[in-house]
């Protein structure tokens, strides 16, 4: 009887969510087109970790939230995760990391003709005309390389202007560049185009609460169950629709 109390005792302090539902509880808020509750598949990596999910024939629930409270949420393991977040972002003891989810890109978009080959570094681009969206991080690290840049204050208005050809580079978030271009009325004779050059890399992947039950065998059949989804059609089919290249 003594064990049975003592069953009962802890078993109810586990989190609500947990006791109503076998489903598996993710967190994630809007950043463009990697996570979005405005589209149909919710984003690019909201898709992908849905896809890795199903491949471990496991339910999920995905809820939307401001980033602040998802990250609450997951150190106080009332969900199993959210995401995505850049790795070693967070530091905290009751927190564990997926293996990559994505590499979130920046690259430099272009339409004049150029000798991509000239274009290898930050250094190269001296001699370019180079665009840039007010306020963003990557300013600082350009005009520490005393590179002159022009401002506009959004990301569509700047890719106007390259399209116009006021500006000869634009840095932008790949799959971010790729959605936003979409909206905006096509040139005749010019077509966007990006360097092969990544100018910076985030590593967005799954933050997990360490305290969550199984927490570490759910993460370990994740990962294992991502490599697979990699090497999938699906994921192939997901790229290409974000025009991101493997």
């Amino acid at each position: 009887m003594k064990k049975l109390y003592f069953f009962l005792f802890c078993f109810s302090f586990l989190p609500f969510r947990m006791l109503v539902s076998q489903e598996i509880i993710l967190a994630t808020g809007e950043w463009g087109v990697l996570s979005s509750n405005q589209l149909s598949d919710k984003g690019l990596v909201s898709a992908l970790v849905s896809l890795v999910f199903k491949k471990m024939d496991k339910n999920i629930s995905l809820q939307f939230y401001n980033w602040k409270t998802c990250l609450t949420m997951t150190e106080k393991s009332e969900i199993f995760a959210s995401f995505p977040f850049v790795y070693n972002e967070i530091d905290s003891s009751f927190v564990l990391y997926s293996e990559p989810l994505f590499y979130h890109n920046l690259k430099f978009f272009y339409v004049k003709k150029l000798k991509k080959t000239d274009i290898q570094s930050i250094d190269d681009l001296k001699d370019s005309k180079i665009g840039s969206v007010e306020g963003a991080y990557y300013e600082k690290k350009l005009r520490e390389k005393n590179i002159s840049l022009t401002l506009y204050p959004d990301l569509e208005t700047a890719l106007i202007r390259l399209l116009n050809g006021e500006i000869d580079l634009l840095p932008v978030n790949e799959s971010e560049g790729w959605e936003l271009i979409k909206k905006i009325p096509p040139v005749k004779g010019k077509t966007f185009k990006t360097l092969d050059f990544i100018f910076n890399q985030l590593d967005l992947r799954l933050l997990v609460s360490k305290n969550y039950p199984e927490a570490e065998k759910i993460l370990k059949d994740f990962n294992q169950a991502l490599i697979k989804v990699k090497k999938s059609k699906e994921y192939r089919q997901l790229l290409s629709k974000y025009k991101i290249e493997e």
